[in-house]
């Protein structure tokens, strides 16, 4: 090997690393390539991503070892590469860096059989002719106990779980079904109703039937936007009949297997009511119970524009009570 070949390889080494490509009209170095990627100690594959499809062009051992694939798997598409715990969430990230044309650097635990391992993964894209043909990944082993890991996984789902499951606040995780797949406390004591009952009703039937409809149409935008959803009030139906006024908030989770959707429920009842008398008070006569001199002024001033708009007639009628 010449001094020039391998001046070229290190060239080539160092700017695939800042995320560049083999040229193709370098043939030497090109069919060095495997080779190259091999001598290197961190994970390294290319994805060719010119058509729908996303294709293993190059692995290196480094990669191959850390990820659990097999070693014959150049010129495969990924689905038939990766188990299905690690494929969806790569086919995301390689989507968004696709349609981007961004750097995605992640922190994932990646699924090798029974373990898991904690890895650093990042993916760069390679814009050729105006757009990535090819995403050039790198995969670094993060240097943590696998034990202590579980650990420490286990204890953040813990408070996780229990932030949520003590929230002053109702919460609950909808699929794409419309049925619930947890609910926390709070909303179950609203609700007043089993807890499995509620997972197996669509969630939509806790709602007053005119807000009903409403509810669906915003979680249906949800699904399909992927975005979020907030300041929606809407009137929540308790076993008992009465009605509850909460403040929805909607966001989406996709970037799992099984996506589902975070509602989050805020009494605002006694907001409501306050509203509602506020309204009674400035508009009713406080004796009488009647409608005011406000409320009558701006029926007339309504009527007057109606009957002009449709070329109608109307009339007052003035009643004065004596003695009253």
């Amino acid at each position: 090997m010449t001094n020039k070949v391998k001046h070229n390889i290190m060239n080539t080494m160092n700017n695939k690393l800042q995320g560049a490509m083999f040229l193709e009209g370098e043939a030497k170095v090109a069919t060095l390539m495997p080779f190259v990627l091999d001598a290197i100690h961190e994970g390294v594959f290319i994805i060719e991503c010119a058509s729908a499809q996303y294709t293993v062009l190059h692995t290196n051992a480094a990669m191959r070892k850390m990820t659990d694939v097999k070693n014959n798997i150049s010129g495969q598409n990924i689905s038939d590469v990766f188990q299905s715990e690690n494929l969806a969430w790569l086919l995301t990230q390689l989507g968004k860096v696709k349609k981007f044309e961004e750097t995605v650097e992640k922190e994932v635990l990646w699924s090798t059989g029974k373990n898991q391992k904690n890895i650093k993964i990042t993916l760069m894209p390679i814009v050729e002719e105006g757009g990535v043909k090819h995403i050039l990944g790198t995969v670094q082993a993060l240097q943590e106990n696998t034990s202590e890991m579980k650990t420490n996984m286990r204890q953040k789902h813990e408070r996780y779980v229990t932030a949520l499951e003590y929230a002053p606040y109702g919460v609950c995780f909808i699929g794409d079904d419309g049925k619930p797949s947890m609910v926390n406390r709070s909303l179950c004591q609203w609700l007043d109703m089993p807890l499995n009952f509620i997972m197996k009703s669509h969630i939509s039937n806790f709602f007053s039937e005119i807000d009903k409809a409403v509810f669906n149409q915003a979680l249906t935008k949800v699904i399909n936007s992927g975005r979020s959803y907030r300041g929606i009030e809407l009137k929540l139906k308790t076993v008992t009949g009465q009605n509850m006024w909460v403040s929805l908030s909607m966001s989406r989770v996709a970037d799992t297997e099984n996506p589902y959707t975070i509602v989050q429920f805020v009494d605002v009842t006694k907001r409501k009511e306050e509203e509602s008398e506020l309204l009674r008070l400035a508009t009713q006569d406080h004796l009488t119970e009647l409608s005011n001199r406000k409320v009558f002024d701006e029926s007339l001033a309504m009527s007057i524009k109606q009957a002009k708009r449709y070329n109608r007639h109307g009339a007052v009628i003035y009643i004065d009570l004596v003695n009253f």
